[in-house]
């Protein structure tokens, strides 16, 4: 049975608290093992990390993160009023942390 659009789900124009998982692929893991002699201890720290660096270029609230063996929990909270604050250029500055391209900015 098909499942619905995320968008049908969110309402962009308010605060919303929403609950997010997923599992690793391909037997991955963020448990603390060694897989052929490399330590993977430092997978959780990656990926707190990135969810850290990810909120703030989406203006997202990160309310919990849990990661646990082979998979994580988040809860989030949408933050429209603060993503409305934004100005062109912050919008355009927040857009080039994520993306690879390089765009010469004129003041």
């Amino acid at each position: 049975m098909p499942q619905c659009a995320r968008r049908s789900l969110i309402d962009e124009s308010r605060v919303g608290t929403y609950q997010c998982s997923s599992q690793c692929v391909r037997r991955s893991s963020f448990r603390d093992r060694t897989v052929g002699g490399l330590d993977l201890d430092h997978r959780r720290e990656w990926f707190y990390k990135r969810i850290e660096d990810l909120a703030t270029i989406f203006v997202i609230q990160v309310c919990d993160a849990r990661v646990v063996d082979n998979q994580f929990h988040l809860i989030l909270r949408n933050r429209p009023d603060l993503a409305a604050k934004l100005s062109d250029r912050e919008v355009v500055q927040l857009w080039l942390r994520l993306s690879s391209k390089r765009l010469d900015l004129k003041p």
